[in-house]
């Protein structure tokens, strides 16, 4: 997934500035920083602890940040919409959203786990944005099956039979989605 995601950013012009992390901090290395680590150099990052600062309720000003990142969130939101709408408040206008989300993966906490989304849903919480840079996800028959019977958990490591399985997508049986949206 994040191969395809820095593929379209590639595609973007993108400039420093300031990100928001919602989700994962960066204190811990996690998922997050795979994403943040793909915009320019030397941005201003604010990366408050989840699920603490709440996705419905941002706690930051209209138009203050460039970037919005939140990896597998968004299913943990009771009302994504609602979240949604606040990564559209707090992004400058142009400023971009890197979300991205379980479809199909095993039911889990943090606190609590309420949705699942396909590309087409995702699409539908993002109308509001003025572009969409890509809208897809990823995933395998394969793959799935190896995630739900043999259990794999956690991030695949890079350049393991495993990696290049979830890398294969048949845009049918998809694990993640994400969205790259500009306001």
């Amino acid at each position: 997934m994040y191969t395809n995601i820095e593929k379209v950013l590639s595609r973007i012009k993108l400039k420093t500035g300031d990100c928001l992390v919602i989700g994962d901090t960066l204190k811990g290395k996690g998922a997050n920083s795979t994403l943040v680590d793909m915009l320019p150099r030397g941005l201003k990052v604010t990366a408050p602890d989840f699920p603490e600062v709440d996705m419905q309720d941002i706690p930051y000003r209209d138009n203050s940040y460039d970037y919005v990142v939140s990896d597998q969130v968004l299913e943990h939101v009771r009302k994504p919409w609602i979240g949604v709408s606040e990564i559209y408040r707090v992004l400058r206008p142009g400023g971009i959203a890197i979300v991205t989300s379980a479809l199909m993966f095993p039911q889990h906490g943090v606190p609590y786990d309420y949705f699942r989304f396909t590309p087409a849903g995702l699409k539908v919480l993002f109308e509001d944005f003025s572009t969409i840079h890509s809208c897809t996800g990823n995933g395998n028959k394969k793959f799935i099956g190896d995630l739900f019977v043999r259990g794999i958990t956690g991030q695949v490591s890079p350049s393991t039979p495993k990696a290049k399985q979830a890398m294969i997508c048949d845009d049918k049986y998809l694990v993640s989605v994400w969205i790259i949206a500009e306001k």
